[in-house]
């Protein structure tokens, strides 16, 4: 399943599982995959980030006061992800097609997350200026294309 994703999108994956343990989570929810790519520190991500005033210290206070306390689990064994992640995925397949790229990056997994406009870690981008049609135009001007037209 995740033969196209880039080195760092795949890290970006295993960091949120990451996070995730560490907070005792059931499941890989949006924000750990929000937290993940804010800890990237590199490419196209890492400048709209910075652009946008997002730190990994910014984005967990965002969480903490935002996120209701969820089951927790023990962290042995594997973590699934949650309905909500899958879907994010799911969006960052598409965005990745959308721009006829034969690879996904930590760039389409930002884009996936603002597609799934009702979570948490789409809330606190968006809080934070980066809107999905925001991203996609920085997206055209980093990669100097036009946008691919569509939803």
């Amino acid at each position: 399943m995740f033969e196209l994703y880039t080195e760092r999108a795949r890290r970006t994956l295993l960091v949120a599982r990451h996070e995730a343990e560490q907070s005792g989570a059931a499941t890989i929810e949006a924000e750990h995959l929000l937290l993940a790519l804010v800890q990237e520190g590199k490419g196209m991500t890492s400048r709209l980030f910075t652009a946008a005033n997002l730190t990994l210290d910014s984005v967990r206070r965002e969480i903490s006061g935002r996120v209701a306390v969820r089951e927790t689990r023990s962290t042995s064994g594997e973590l699934p992800f949650s309905v909500e992640v899958k879907r994010v995925l799911q969006f960052t397949a598409v965005e990745a097609e959308r721009w006829q790229h034969n690879y996904i990056g930590t760039e389409h997994l930002l884009l996936g997350l603002l597609c799934e406009d009702g979570s948490v870690a789409a809330a606190i981008l968006t809080d934070a200026g980066l809107s999905l049609d925001h991203v996609r135009e920085a997206m055209s001007v980093l990669l100097d294309r036009p946008r691919p037209d569509g939803p």
